[in-house]
């Protein structure tokens, strides 16, 4: 969602004035103002799903990330209707109070893992939740959940192992190994 002052109110004239289910508006980005995620709260009580951006080196937003998980498990909002995403190497615009463009920010690709980490060793929020909002959960908005999103008999076997200091030290893709030690041991055309 944009920093525009109308916010979620075209989401909620959609939802009140078409048949199209809440479950296929999925707003992101909604921890850009206070405004912005006071409506995404009454969104998701209403039973929708909402997309918190993860901070990073060149973005900020007004409500951290630990902050917004919090706020919605105390309104009743279930873990489920969460995710967390990073909006890797895309441009993200920033804007000042007017609405004027003040430059554009990189979502760097270590976002969401540098948010990830800090949300169960600064934030102490359950890994558990936290692995939800980043696998299962956008897993289940993109109905890709029967082959991907949790370690189960027949899914894919995409998997990060982690050490000690929450480094990456492997990676499965399909049961592949791609990453041993922290270093890409499988590399594409362009690598």
């Amino acid at each position: 969602m944009g920093s525009g002052q109308k916010g979620l109110e075209y989401l909620f004239r959609l939802v009140k004035e078409t048949e199209i289910p809440i479950g296929q508006i999925f707003p992101t980005h909604v921890t850009r103002s206070r405004a912005l995620f006071e409506q995404s709260l009454r969104f998701a009580k209403m039973g929708g799903n909402v997309d918190i951006t993860a901070s990073g080196k060149q973005l900020d937003w007004k409500i951290s990330a630990g902050e917004a998980i919090r706020q919605f498990i105390s309104a009743g909002i279930s873990i489920e209707q969460i995710t967390l995403s990073s909006d890797s190497n895309g441009s993200m615009p920033i804007f000042d109070e007017n609405g004027s463009l003040v430059r554009l920010a990189v979502g760097d690709i270590e976002n969401l893992l540098r948010e990830f980490r800090g949300l169960i060793t600064e934030e102490d929020l359950p890994i558990s939740a936290i692995l939800k909002c980043i696998t299962l959960n956008p897993a289940r908005r993109i109905s890709i959940d029967h082959h991907k999103g949790s370690l189960e008999e027949g899914k894919d076997a995409d998997l990060i192992v982690f050490d000690s200091d929450w480094e990456i030290d492997r990676v499965y893709s399909r049961g592949r190994l791609m990453v041993s030690g922290g270093i890409a041991i499988v590399k594409g055309v362009f690598e």
